[in-house]
């Protein structure tokens, strides 16, 4: 049941998420910021983790939606250049685990991913036709991952 107080829900939300981080996943995504680490491409080869990171996702406009959960997000406006990383593990491993081996790349937005296949796809916005569109050529693919 939605909370009347916004700050109930944020706060009901915060501890939703937090009970979620506990939990240990094979597939996690993540967004960052090209420009806070210019040498994540070395970085990601170093890690030697199963990664697919998408093209610079520099045409994505925040949307009316976003502007109702954050009013700073003015909708038509243009985000800040970003990609979207998938990380496939082998093993099972914890929210803490995929901040601490993504660190280098200072992001605040890691969230476990329900489905690959779908997640793969939104690396291109394949299934969203009212977003950006980007060349499937642009995706990279990091420790033997194959994002097809």
């Amino acid at each position: 049941m939605p909370y009347a107080d916004p700050e109930k829900h944020r706060e009901a939300q915060r501890r939703y998420e937090q009970g979620k981080r506990a939990e240990r996943r094979t597939n996690w995504m993540l967004v960052f910021y090209e420009d806070r680490c210019p040498e994540w491409r070395e970085e990601l080869d170093e890690l030697g983790l199963r990664t697919v990171v998408s093209p610079s996702h520099d045409a994505d406009e925040w949307t009316a939606r976003d502007e109702k959960k954050n009013p700073k997000h003015k909708a038509g406006t243009l985000k800040e250049p970003h990609r979207h990383l998938l990380a496939m593990y082998d093993n099972p491993v914890s929210y803490d685990q995929v901040v601490k081996d993504f660190a280098f790349l200072k992001s605040k937005n890691v969230k476990y991913v329900k489905s690959l296949p779908a997640m793969a796809r939104y690396l291109t916005h394949m299934d969203s036709p009212d977003k950006a569109q980007y060349d499937p050529e642009g995706v990279c693919e990091f420790g033997g991952a194959d994002w097809r």
